[in-house]
């Protein structure tokens, strides 16, 4: 196990798609800021006026950001809009992996610490930092295994998958090349925007070359150059002393 840092772009689980656990060690661990919000006393989100003067306030539950040395659970980009466009994207478009810790080694014994894994929910993309939100803090030099809920990630790496192919495709056509995409919460539908609507005829060619493209099982390789060139990260993302990923679809796809 190594305690080397590594920064968001070499992540375990960017290097390994299929990996599903990791031994690992913390590395910074800080209470995450929480603000408190009006409770709802008349059953309907918002206070009783009539039977109190005062606001009543609820308090988010108090949770931790962790930091790892690394991390098998990938983390939701933060909202950036491309230079040229006026649309919000998130930081790639796929959303947070969940999964669970738990402490293998710790160097204190914390009797505040569930005897389960803790469950986590949410990770996210702070600059180079990937930020683990528990509901549990965990001192630096604690050991743990990180395990990801492999069922939400295959979900995720398949939609996001057929998105690079489902653009490339589009991109071959006059005012159809994607300028921002997104992931829908379970249940809810993915999108794609576009400068215009394809027409029906369009549709029909676009879902019959992915078809044939799918058939044919290309190779989907990543690669890490040094002199890639690209406008399509957020402000935040600190290019010189990040990592930058192409993802390749054989010789049909090379996207950032």
């Amino acid at each position: 196990m190594s305690s080397q840092h590594r920064v968001v772009g070499e992540l375990a689980c960017q290097r390994d798609s299929y990996l599903r656990t990791l031994d690992t060690v913390v590395i910074a661990c800080r209470e995450r800021s929480s603000k408190a919000k009006p409770k709802a006393v008349n059953g309907k989100g918002t206070p009783n006026t009539a039977k109190s003067s005062k606001t009543e306030q609820e308090q988010i539950p108090q949770m931790w950001e962790i930091e790892f040395a690394d991390s098998v659970l990938f983390p939701e980009g933060i909202p950036f809009r491309l230079p040229q466009v006026q649309i919000l994207i998130l930081g790639g478009g796929q959303p947070t992996d969940s999964g669970t810790l738990a402490v293998t080694s710790s160097k204190s014994e914390d009797a505040s610490l569930p005897a389960q894994p803790i469950q986590i929910a949410s990770v996210e993309r702070q600059g180079l930092n990937c930020v683990h939100v528990s509901p549990y803090p965990l001192q630096p030099g604690t050991l743990v295994r990180q395990q990801v809920d492999f069922t939400r990630r295959w979900d995720h790496m398949q939609q996001h998958t057929g998105q690079h192919l489902l653009s490339a495709i589009m991109d071959t056509y006059k005012d159809l090349n994607t300028i921002g995409w997104g992931m829908g919460s379970p249940g809810e539908m993915n999108y794609v925007e576009l400068p215009r609507a394809p027409t029906p005829d369009e549709i029909q060619e676009i879902q019959a070359k992915c078809t044939e493209i799918i058939r044919e099982d290309l190779p989907i390789t990543v690669n890490i150059p040094d002199d890639v060139k690209t406008t399509k990260l957020p402000g935040d993302y600190d290019k010189e002393n990040g990592v930058i990923r192409v993802i390749k679809i054989g010789n049909l796809d090379n996207n950032t």
